[in-house]
């Protein structure tokens, strides 16, 4: 009695570091076996079940043994019907549990294990189809509430029942998960212990990963109403589980009928939460149905074809949206794309949430069709959607978010080199002042400069200058967006600077015009924080030998420099000083130039604090033998009436 009463100690010490305080207690309890296996045999068995299955390897290895010497003691029991010193279901738990050792990590137990069960078992289908309720309640203990070593014995012996016997015996055991979830959800509803419900879906998905398709065909709605009450369960780990059921189950449907019914099922289930508001399962629903396109793509296409049918309600576009980038394989690609577009931008908002996932399924589209040979395809629908007249300001920032993806963001992309109708309709868009379209086309054409170089970017900055005449005309007191958002000529003025200073005559004549939109459609505080980047390449361009439309154009980029920016350049009035001096110097200089001239330097004197030593340059230049031409002369002559005048003006104010 003193033994049975301090067992608890005595078998805690199987596990002991010390191998001699494991061998005492192995014999302690081998002297209570031999004592009381006969008479007091219920008293140790359910210590020894509970160490077989024990976390640590040792207790499970010497609780093997023992459990060997208890059932040398009750030898006859374990092959009689009826038996004498244990009950049946103790019998059945003693032979699952061995049956379940068989497949235990540590060899030693796996070898114990196996020779006591050749020992007491003749019939081996037999007894597996007696003890198959217990023995899938202790797997389920395994795969729910054990450690993962534990687990993984579980699954293991799982995996050898289906494999052996799941012809004979599929129905009893799902007829066995379905009873214990019934079970589960009468004593707790709707919220049913998810540790047990995750291991029948784990089990469940291992059965299928084992069976072949006839069976998993027969036995299809068998599986789907086991987990059916648990796919809008908040847990995520068990929807996840239960996602790859039903998408084992899609994949080996002989009859490819429970997918469309599927799709119809939660569909139905949908439209259902929506109209009783139930802001609680609705989302987990879509949830699941996005984790089973993301393994069956399919699936969401049927779940599409469903929803097709007008009128496109929230819930159908929130349902869109979460599954959209799975909706995804190369060879049904652009029917899912177009087909998406069309019901979205015909009757959903496209905002939020909803054009971000939008726009993450077309860049999945686009790293898979840019590997393909559907490329020039892929480029010639977004060419399509680009043109569409609904929602135009969400199509621009979907299709400037995936153009940057497709150009800039991909490393190595085989998109490139940059399609120039792509690129047109980027700058379509400088005029439209909607959310983050502006900042979005700067940063197109900043990605292309930096992926394509300059031979490209300046015959793409001439299209970018049309567009803006085209803007513009016709407009008093007008802000381009794209100048004026936060950053964005941060983004554009090197690639304007690039194109003025490396490109054709020609190239450089329009980087000069936009140059000049620069500065007369941005608001004023926004150019005087960009001065500097504006002023230095631009003064140092000025007086190189161009031809008379550049020059032209280069001038009234510095006219508009001081006029809009007035003190912001105080900086740089000397440079700029010096070269209009060396602009008036030049012994080629047009008559058509001296107008512009003039406009520069009326702002100039405006700007200079004192104007000694502009005339004084003035009046040397007169005096230079480079200044030979009558026209040259007349520059200088009237530059220096300018000058003269602007003085006499100045001192009147002072007398006044």
């Amino acid at each position: 009695e003193m033994c049975i009463r301090d067992r608890p100690t005595v078998l805690e010490a199987l596990a002991d570091s010390e191998e001699g305080v494991r061998n005492t207690a192995n014999r302690v309890v081998q002297i209570c076996i031999r004592q009381y296996g006969q008479k007091r045999t219920d008293v140790l068995l359910e210590p020894l079940f509970r160490r077989m299955l024990d976390s640590n390897w040792r207790i499970r290895e010497s609780a093997l043994g023992l459990m060997a010497d208890l059932i040398s003691v009750i030898e006859k029991d374990m092959v009689k019907e009826s038996p004498i010193y244990i009950t049946v279901e103790d019998r059945n738990r003693i032979l699952s549990i061995l049956y379940i050792l068989r497949y235990d990590n540590i060899d030693a137990i796996r070898t114990t294990a196996a020779q006591i069960w050749k020992g007491v078992v003749d019939n081996q289908p037999k007894t597996i189809k007696v003890i198959m309720a217990v023995l899938i309640g202790e797997i389920l203990e395994l795969i729910a509430k054990r450690g993962p070593e534990l687990r993984e014995v579980g699954i293991y012996t799982l995996q050898d029942v289906a494999e052996r016997h799941s012809e004979r015996l599929l129905f009893d055991i799902l007829k066995i998960f379905k009873e214990r979830v019934d079970l589960e959800l009468e004593d707790s509803g709707d919220t049913a212990g998810d540790e047990y419900v995750q291991g029948i879906a784990t089990c469940l998905y291992e059965i299928l990963g084992i069976i072949d398709y006839k069976l998993a065909t027969e036995n299809k709605w068998n599986i789907h109403y086991i987990i059916e009450p648990f796919i809008t369960t908040e847990d995520d780990a068990l929807r996840a589980t239960i996602a790859s059921v039903f998408a084992s189950i899609i994949h080996k449907d002989l009859d490819n009928d429970f997918q469309k019914k599927l799709a119809k099922k939660f569909a139905d289930k949908l439209l259902e939460y929506e109209q009783q508001e139930d802001t609680e399962k609705h989302p987990y629903l879509q949830d699941m149905i996005r984790l089973i396109t993301k393994h069956r793509a399919k699936f969401g296409d049927d779940i599409i074809q469903i929803f097709s049918v007008e009128p496109l309600t929230p819930m159908k576009v929130t349902t869109f949206t979460a599954m959209a980038q799975y909706l995804v394989t190369t060879m049904f690609t652009q029917f899912r794309a177009k087909k998406l577009l069309e019901l979205l931008f015909r009757n959903a908002v496209i905002e939020g949430k909803v054009q971000e996932a939008i726009i993450g399924f077309f860049k999945r589209c686009t790293e898979l069709l840019g590997e393909s040979d559907d490329r020039d395809k892929w480029i010639s629908m977004w060419t399509e959607f680009i043109e569409g007249k609904e929602q135009k300001p969400q199509r621009a920032k979907v299709f400037l978010e995936l153009y940057i993806y497709m150009f800039g963001e991909i490393k190595d992309s085989p998109y490139a080199p940059y399609d120039k109708d792509l690129f047109e309709y980027a700058v379509d868009f400088v005029d439209m002042d909607v959310g983050d379209v502006p900042v979005l086309v700067a940063r197109v054409v900043d990605a292309t400069l930096k992926v394509e170089g300059n031979d490209s970017i300046h015959s793409f900055i001439s299209r970018m200058k049309e567009e803006i005449d085209k803007k513009v005309s016709g407009k008093k007191d007008y802000l381009l967006p794209v100048f004026n958002r936060p950053k964005t000529l941060d983004l554009l003025l090197p690639t304007f600077q690039n194109t003025l200073t490396h490109a054709s005559v020609e190239m450089r004549v329009d980087a000069a015009a936009i140059y000049c939109y620069v500065m007369q459609l941005t608001d004023k505080n926004v150019l005087k924080t960009h001065a500097a980047k504006i002023a230095g390449p631009l003064i140092r361009v000025v007086n190189d030998k161009f031809p008379f439309a550049l020059k032209n154009k280069l001038l009234e980029c510095t006219y508009y420099l001081m006029a809009r920016l007035g003190a912001a350049v105080k900086a740089f009035l000397s440079p700029l000083q010096t070269t209009l001096i060396k602009v008036i110097n030049d012994s080629e200089l047009s008559s058509p130039l001296k107008s512009i001239i003039l406009k520069n330097m009326t702002e100039l004197l405006k700007l200079l604090p004192k104007t000694d030593g502009l005339r004084t340059e003035l009046l040397n230049s007169l005096k230079s033998p480079n200044a030979v031409s009558y026209t040259h002369l007349r520059a200088h002559e009237t530059s220096l009436h300018l000058v003269c005048r602007l003085l006499l003006e100045k001192k009147k104010k002072k007398k006044k």
